[in-house]
């Protein structure tokens, strides 16, 4: 029972504002025009602020290199597994991007942090907070790729160009860069002998707090906004597939890795569930809106995996506490 309420505590904030999205929709609340705009605020300030604000704190003397390692070449293997699951999908260049996209683009960002210390403790928030310099922008990085590089539906094909002015001048991207600039000029003062510490008491650390607070409520309104249970109907094939990898089949082969390499403490499993069996992220729809992709799939697909994920996690942490490697 105590697994089942903190995995709900952990999965209700995120569908919640979703069904308050939904209903205010259909009481007319608002309309189009506002989910329009409030995809493309979503995702060109609030989720870079958010971004930004995770990672900008982070320390280089913290990284704990073996979870840092083996999160990056887990996101660029679920990228891979990615590429196999969106092949039945050639007919459709924008909803194969965003299956493909769906095998690692994980909600860490809004619920692995959390998570992890939900799962393991004070003591997995310091690693947490690495796999998270690691994790978002490797996994951005990936998502630009992957909703690039199929093309928008038009025949086309991105030439590399293309593709690269995608990466350089994606608001997530950008966001990521200008944090890894702040962290390393933090590193060179402190490299000189200079005690250099950023407070969370100052007005510029609480004016992000303040704005990254509003990235996921909004981008969870809007997207509930634009759900329609319908569109299930003609889309469940992707829906299926993209829910059990996710879900499932990565998260398990994950774990069997890295308990293979000898990542075994509580910590380390913690974060790897939480980067490898969280839902799909929240940023995928209005980044898959905004660069031309399928984002009624992209929105049917982070709803699907949110509610499946109550499910799936519950088994996830269930099964790991019990054979005692959580």
């Amino acid at each position: 029972m105590d697994n089942l309420l903190f995995t709900l505590n952990a999965i209700l904030p995120l569908i919640l504002p979703i069904v308050l999205g939904y209903v205010l929709r259909r009481i007319k609340l608002f309309g189009r025009v506002f989910l329009t705009y409030g995809n493309k605020l979503v995702f060109t300030v609030f989720i870079p602020v958010l971004i930004f604000n995770n990672l900008y704190m982070t320390n280089f003397s913290d990284i704990n290199w073996k979870i840092a390692v083996f999160v990056f070449a887990a996101s660029v293997g679920m990228f891979l597994i990615g590429w196999l699951q969106a092949l039945p999908f050639k007919k459709y260049p924008t909803r194969r991007s965003v299956v493909h996209q769906s095998a690692f683009n994980s909600n860490y960002a809004v619920i692995g942090f959390s998570l992890s210390v939900m799962l393991a403790g004070q003591a997995a928030g310091t690693q947490a907070s690495v796999a998270a310099a690691v994790i978002v922008p490797t996994v951005n990085l990936l998502a630009v790729i992957a909703f690039t590089m199929y093309g928008d539906g038009s025949g086309s094909r991105p030439t590399t160009k293309q593709v690269v002015l995608k990466i350089v001048t994606n608001p997530l991207i950008i966001s990521v860069v200008i944090s890894f600039i702040f962290m390393f000029i933090r590193w060179a003062i402190m490299q000189a002998g200079v005690d250099f510490t950023l407070s969370e008491d100052n007005f510029f650390a609480k004016t992000l707090d303040n704005l990254a607070a509003v990235a996921m409520p909004l981008a969870l309104v809007v997207l509930g906004g634009q759900f329609s249970f319908g569109a299930a109907g003609h889309l469940w094939k992707e829906i299926a597939i993209s829910s059990v990898s996710r879900l499932i089949i990565l998260p398990v082969i994950c774990i069997v890795v890295a308990y293979a390499v000898g990542m075994r403490s509580a910590t380390e499993m913690a974060v790897i569930i939480s980067v490898c069996a969280t839902p799909v992220a929240v940023s995928s729809s209005p980044m898959a809106i905004q660069m031309g992709q399928d984002g009624e799939l992209a929105g049917q697909l982070i709803v699907w995996t949110t509610l499946f994920s109550a499910v799936s996690l519950f088994l996830i942490i269930f099964t790991c506490s019990s054979i005692g490697i959580l």
